[in-house]
């Protein structure tokens, strides 16, 4: 649903490779900041789409939509309902 945020420029600290530990995280992780699993983002992508939803007064699409706040197309938004 939300793969188009991952289309920016990658950050420079990227570039460098990070060994794994045998329990699957990163060793020597930076700034405390840990990846979240695939279950974690979607329940955040879905808290915020109706946070959006919410803000927009259940309007999905045009202006002040909720779409249009996450920076989504409305059929997107329509699709990830269901």
């Amino acid at each position: 649903m939300f793969d188009d945020l991952l289309l920016g420029e990658i950050p420079r600290k990227l570039g460098r490779t990070n060994p794994i530990s045998a329990a699957g995280h990163a060793v020597g992780e930076q700034n405390g900041v840990a990846p979240i699993t695939e279950q974690a983002l979607s329940q955040r992508q879905r808290e915020n789409a109706i946070t959006a939803l919410e803000q927009a007064g259940g309007k999905v699409s045009g202006v002040g939509g909720a779409a249009e706040l996450l920076g989504l197309k409305p059929t997107t938004l329509a699709l990830a309902a269901y």
